[in-house]
């Protein structure tokens, strides 16, 4: 499969919601510690037949001291509620890491009066989601004649963005879609869908989740996702396959050259330590 073909894929990927959540539940599993059960044979898949998950495995997050190769993660994240449980946000370590590129995600188009653009723009940087509400409130607030303020719901993963409403004509409308920097809009990462404009309205809510989590970290979790579907029945099986029992006592057993991309290996292991 060629380079472009496999980008192409995960563009798809990071387009598509359901694929996106796929691949968050992927993400999930990897954090429980258990991306790598298809080396134990006491597993079971779920109704895709993509991911493998170990049976006694049913917390919302993994405390315990497991790995691979002597390896644990530093930081763990909830995992997507109902498919494991509801977690209190209380109990978990999040990621909370923000990546504003010049360019690419720095710009917000909104209006204050109707038909008249307003542009906060934000400073290119690495945030946490406190430091990002208090930038982007810096910005709107240069941009506008409104007050703003800007939170973030750990517990939803959400931003809220509300105004007060008295600068211009009295309105607040985010120009997702239609605004002139929607190529370079910072909609996605603050969660908000881009495929249309957010109306008239006080205050406005992340439409997605969003959870920090860095976006080679992200990517990678997207890869596998794409390479765990092509080791599954319906992706026939062909992930770095290099033989498949089909007969006998072994029947249905599987051989592979590697047990993951070393690619997505290579980006995973910044965020694993040794085991004390």
């Amino acid at each position: 499969m060629s380079e472009n073909i496999v980008n192409g894929k995960l563009a798809k990927i990071a387009r598509d919601p359901a694929l996106r959540m796929v691949g968050s539940i992927i993400f999930g599993i990897f954090i429980l510690g258990t991306i790598y059960a298809t080396r134990n044979s006491d597993v079971e898949t779920n109704s895709d037949n993509i991911v493998a998950v170990e049976k006694n495995i049913r917390c919302p997050v993994a405390r315990r001291e497991s790995g691979y190769g002597g390896y644990s993660i530093r930081k763990v994240v909830p995992v997507i509620a109902g498919w494991m449980g509801v977690l209190d946000p209380g109990e978990v370590d999040r990621y909370d890491e923000f990546q504003v590129i010049d360019g690419v995600n720095d710009r917000l188009d909104f209006e204050e009066t109707s038909a008249t653009e307003l542009t906060a723009e934000i400073a290119e940087g690495v945030y946490t989601a406190s430091s990002l509400a208090t930038a982007l409130d810096t910005a709107l607030t240069a941009a506008g004649a409104s007050a703003y303020t800007i939170t973030y719901d750990f517990y939803t993963g959400k931003f809220k963005i509300a105004s007060d409403r008295a600068g211009g004509g009295g309105t607040f409308k985010i120009l997702w879609n239609t605004g002139t920097n929607n190529y370079r809009s910072i909609a996605r990462l603050l969660g908000f869908q881009d495929d249309a404009d957010d109306a008239d309205a006080a205050s406005q809510t992340s439409d997605d989740s969003v959870l920090g989590i860095p976006g080679d970290l992200e990517h990678a979790c997207l890869e596998l996702t794409l390479y765990k579907y092509h080791d599954s029945p319906k992706g026939r099986d062909r992930a770095g396959l290099k033989s498949k029992q089909i007969s006998g006592q072994n029947a249905g057993t599987h051989s592979y050259i590697i047990d993951m991309p070393p690619k997505v290996e290579k980006a995973l292991l910044p965020y694993m330590r040794h085991m004390v």
